[in-house]
């Protein structure tokens, strides 16, 4: 999901935007990650979000 509320899950790269969520496909079912900010020392920060997923998440959850 993006802040529009789109699930990002292109091969293609784009440079992610803060509150981009990504969906990671495991083999224990959908994980999601949200971008949060660019740090000038750390780089980019994500916030891993709790709990695994059977099903994909449509974007209104």
């Amino acid at each position: 999901m993006t802040e529009g509320g789109e699930i990002m899950s292109s091969p293609k790269r784009k440079r992610p935007k803060i509150g981009d969520v990504f969906e990671i496909k495991t083999p224990k079912g959908f994980a999601y990650v949200q971008y949060s900010i660019r740090h000038p020392d750390f780089g980019e920060i994500i916030r891993v979000l709790p709990g695994l997923y059977p099903d994909r998440l449509s974007p209104s959850e």
